[in-house]
């Protein structure tokens, strides 16, 4: 007998409501191949990636997801480029945020009472306009709005290492380990901020919906707990999930 378990397809989106965990559940009981599988709301897909069938009948409310189903059915090239784009910006940020540790000394510094906290705001600043250059470097002409890029980054990094400073004071010192990945998870929300605003960008959305569907892919997979939640404007406005959120 085929063991569909060990063979079948991961789901390449994060979803609310998916049914991974009670796929064992649900596969053993269903036949082994169908005929048809008509799926009125594939979400994920973690059923419809799990299954065996002839042909397969999937729909959903969301029109957004419909659009990312038909981009991969049909090999859209502009689609994966935009998301290979995205992941590179992605993991270039990462590079840099490894590669540069003056942040981490500026935290240590201020937790050590070598600088006072207002000497913390002018010494970040003063680090962060020396890469800023590679940051500028990093996103080039690939996408618009480059200024807001670097000021999203510079905003959730600074953000981010003051509120550490105030969780320490409340629970306890982090290991260096610990404070490496919040840094990198502020430079990274910064990044995500930045793709969230390209997301919310209804002109953007309507002259390249093939960018527009790369950027759900990208959301939805970083977003907060797969969350939805829009503020009165009808923007998408959930917070980067975290440093454990990997594509």
């Amino acid at each position: 007998m085929k063991n569909r378990t060990s063979e079948k397809l991961q789901p390449f989106i994060k979803w609310a409501g998916g049914k991974e965990k009670e796929l064992p559940i649900i596969l053993e009981n269903t036949p082994l191949n169908f005929m048809d599988y008509y799926e009125p709301f594939i979400g994920g897909g973690a059923v419809y990636a799990s299954i065996n069938a002839k042909k397969f009948f999937i729909n959903d409310k969301s029109i957004e997801l419909i659009n990312l189903y038909n981009a991969i059915k049909q090999n859209n090239t502009d689609f994966f480029l935009y998301s290979e784009k995205i992941m590179k910006i992605w993991k270039a940020v990462e590079t840099l945020c490894n590669s540069h540790d003056e942040f981490e000394t500026i935290y240590k510094k201020e937790r050590n009472g070598l600088i006072t906290k207002i000497d913390v705001e002018k010494v970040f600043f003063e680090s962060f306009s020396r890469i800023e250059n590679r940051l500028s470097d990093i996103i080039k002409t690939e996408f618009p709005y480059h200024e807001l890029f670097i000021k999203e980054v510079r905003k959730n990094l600074f953000d981010k290492i003051t509120r550490m400073s105030s969780l320490e004071r409340k629970l306890h010192t982090l290991s260096d380990n610990d404070l490496l990945l919040n840094i990198q998870t502020g430079f990274l929300s910064g990044v995500y901020m930045y793709f969230r605003t390209l997301y919310n960008d209804e002109a953007l959305q309507s002259e390249n919906p093939n960018l527009a569907t790369a950027l759900f892919l990208f959301i939805r997979n970083y977003c907060y707990s797969g969350m939805f939640r829009y503020n009165s404007k009808g923007q998408f406005n959930v917070p980067y999930g975290g440093i454990g959120y990997k594509w």
